[in-house]
Parts: C-alpha cells; structure tokens; sequence
C-alpha cells in the first residue's frame, strides 16, 4: 500500500529548555487541504520545517511519502514543495526566465518543465500578463506569487504553503485543481490539537 502524504506521531521538538511542539498527531490524505493554524509562537513553522528536513525532531516520528524528512531530504523533495522556505528570488532575471532556470534544477533534462507548464503556472496565480517583467520590478506580492509559480513546476503531489498544507493528485493538473488549492483557506484551528480537511475542488 502506498505511503501517505504526511503523517506525524507524538512529534516533539525542543530550543534548549523551550519546548515548540509536544504531541504532535497529524494524517494528510491524498486530494486534501490541511491548516495548522494557531498564534505565533505555538510552533506552526517548527512543524513545516521538520516535514520539509531542514530541522530534526525531538521526539516522535514524521514521514513525508513514507521517508523521514531530515534523513532523506533529497527524495522528500523529488515529490513534495515548500513554497514557505524557497530560494531566492533572482533580480536581474524576468518571471519567466526566473522561473524556467529554477524549476529545472536538480531534474533530469526528460523532467524539465515546457514552456506551456511555465505559462500555466504564471497564469495560475495571475502573473502571466508581467511575465516578461524582471523580478526587481515586482512589488511585495507579486513576488510572494512567482515564489507559488516556483513551487508548481514541476507540479508536486504535495505543497506546503506557510498558512496550509496542500496534496495535489498528479491526475489534477488542470488550473482549476490549482486554483482552488491556492485560494481555499483552511478554518483556523490549534496548531497542536486538531486539523480539518477538505478535499480539493469539494
């Protein structure tokens, strides 16, 4: 049986004498939008940095795809996106060149994304008509979309925004599957007690 996208079991995470995430349960299925939401400091980014294995968890156990994050980072990231934590925007370059450059680093050449991927992604989050633009004239949110534009291609089964969860089924490419996962908020709830879920596109 496949592995599920996410899954967390009593994960804990300590600074020292401070204690960020302390039981931390968490079940993402296929075609969900899943949203820790909480107040700052109770540990949301803590969590979205150890699925993306840039931290080490304390206690308990997170699986991305069914790999240990921290361990197994490189093939995490073959599957799964964290437009929370990206690269740096590069200034010189326009969003398209941006983004054909970056999305094809660390892929096989038979992996690269085409120019039609480009363009739907610049046109999913409403930069197709600046994509000939260079970065450094992109105000504050223009910016915050190519760095969503970025984490599309090539389109991932799971995405990671900073304020939801997102898995995409790969059979879902079409704008609408995109649209709907950037546009559709998930209720707040505690960070650390309870999750609610809804299906793309229901």
């Amino acid at each position: 049986m496949a592995a599920v996208p996410v899954e967390v079991r009593g994960l804990g995470r300590r600074f020292g004498a401070r204690i960020a995430l302390a039981g931390v349960e968490l079940r993402v299925e296929p075609g969900e939008i899943v949203g820790p939401v909480g107040p700052n400091g109770s540990g949301k980014t803590t969590l979205l940095r150890i699925l993306a294995g840039l931290l080490r968890a304390s206690a308990g156990e997170a699986r991305v795809f069914g790999l240990e994050p921290f361990g197994r980072r490189e093939l995490v990231m073959q599957r799964a996106r964290f437009a929370f934590a990206p690269p740096a925007l590069f200034e010189s370059l326009t969003a398209r060149e941006h983004l054909a450059y970056l999305s094809r680093l660390g892929l096989r050449s038979e992996a690269f994304p085409t120019p039609s991927a480009i363009e739907s992604a610049l046109e999913t989050v409403g930069l197709r008509e600046r994509a000939g633009d260079r970065v450094h004239t992109f105000s504050f949110g223009m910016r915050q979309r190519l760095l969503l534009a970025q984490a599309l291609l090539p389109l991932p089964e799971l995405l990671v925004q900073r304020r939801a969860a997102v898995v995409v089924h790969r059979q879902r490419t079409d704008r609408a599957a995109h649209s709907a996962a950037e546009r559709r908020p998930a209720h707040p709830v505690p960070s650390r007690d309870v999750v609610r879920r809804h299906p793309i596109g229901g």
